[in-house]
């Protein structure tokens, strides 16, 4: 069985082709590097999906399927430091002498 990533707005599309060069170029890699980088990494685990099904399908159950297993988890680890990157803490206005505050 592969891992297989369900999120915002980031299925794992186990087609390639046209849905892929769409994908890619969904964020410019100079403007949005993180969201891009998460899309490749997004398309290496589709990838790796497919490759492990076909595997399994065809009888194999060994080291290379386990290592392959192994890979794509750490991909999916990769993606979810990726998206850490990208949460903006909310901050509470602060009260504290010499900040910006509006003055009475």
């Amino acid at each position: 069985m592969g891992v297989e990533r369900q999120g915002r707005g980031f299925g794992v599309a186990s087609k390639t082709g046209v849905g892929k060069q769409s994908a890619m170029n969904k964020f410019h890699p100079a403007r949005f590097p993180v969201q891009h980088q998460i899309e490749v990494l997004h398309q290496d685990l589709a990838a790796f999906n497919d490759r492990i099904k076909e595997l399994e399908k065809e009888g194999h159950h060994g080291h290379a399927v386990e290592v392959l297993k192994r890979q794509a988890l750490s991909m999916a680890g990769q993606i979810d430091e990726l998206r850490c990157l990208l949460i903006v803490p909310k901050t509470q206005p602060s009260n504290k002498v010499g900040s910006f505050s509006a003055r009475r």
